[in-house]
């Protein structure tokens, strides 16, 4: 039953396959050290058991320092206790106005997503080298899947609206409260976990926003429902203002592919 339901956001942002990679590496004195825990919960603990650094070299200009020099960890001056969340901050930026995020999956595919969100509206494109999809829901009984391969596309129907473009929005469709902060120190990575909204997705799980230790640009998202054994992760190549026209304009561009 619970494979069934780790299938909803995998499902909603039409992703194949994800690796068992994540933020940060908990079994380091030095992330203990810097641990601030709203909850002691066992999912934070195996979702961070199972995490590892992102590059944070990305096109928020993260630097990426030559691997023969010391790296100061967290110049910004994270505090896990007092400081603002970092992830506060990208709900003041694009939690109304919507946001282009643009990630890639290091599964054995190296997807390329790009995913537009705003208004409860969704537009994702999946890319790998065995398919190469988009899908879009702007509101309605019906969502469209369109295959740039075969250049055609189906019709799925949609049961409850809200639950679909809340699903479909990975940064602020079903992330609940703050459970933890951590710092890897090895790695230069801030770590946020927040619990998963079950009334949304179907599951209880930790979601965690990895954010760069040298520069606070967001880097990675990793998501572990109860009961998965490795998380699926996001790795962040950018995020910008939301892409409308990909949209509300999704009929049109792709007027010439035939429905299945």
């Amino acid at each position: 039953m619970k494979s069934s339901k780790l299938l909803s956001i995998a499902a909603a942002l039409v992703l194949c396959c994800c690796t068992a990679v994540g933020c940060a590496d908990s079994s380091s004195d030095s992330t203990s050290k810097n641990e601030s825990s709203s909850s002691q919960s066992s999912k934070a603990d195996s979702s961070e058991k199972d995490s590892s650094a992102a590059d944070s070299s990305n096109n928020q200009d993260a630097s990426q320092p030559d691997s023969s020099q010391a790296v100061k960890p967290n110049e910004i001056g994270y505090n896990v206790e007092t400081s603002k969340r970092l992830y506060d901050g990208l709900k003041e930026k694009y939690g109304k106005s919507g946001y282009k995020l643009a990630m890639k999956s290091t599964a054995n595919m190296s997807s390329e997503i790009y995913l537009n969100v705003k208004d409860g509206k969704v537009s994702n494109t999946n890319k790998n080298p065995y398919s190469n999809k988009t899908m879009v829901y702007t509101g309605g009984e019906i969502s469209y899947v369109f295959d740039h391969t075969s250049k055609t596309y189906t019709e799925e129907k949609v049961t409850d609206g809200k639950k679909k473009s809340l699903n479909s929005d990975l940064l602020f469709g079903f992330t609940g409260d703050f459970i933890k902060a951590t710092i890897d120190e090895k790695n230069n990575v801030i770590n946020e976990y927040y619990k998963i909204k079950a009334d949304v997705t179907g599951n209880e799980g930790v979601i965690c926003f990895c954010f760069s230790g040298s520069n606070g640009n967001f880097v990675q998202i990793t998501v572990q429902y109860d009961g998965q054994e490795f998380p699926i992760l996001f790795g962040v190549e950018q995020i910008t203002d939301c892409d409308e026209s990909s949209i509300s304009n999704a009929l049109e561009i792709y007027k010439d592919y035939k429905k299945q």
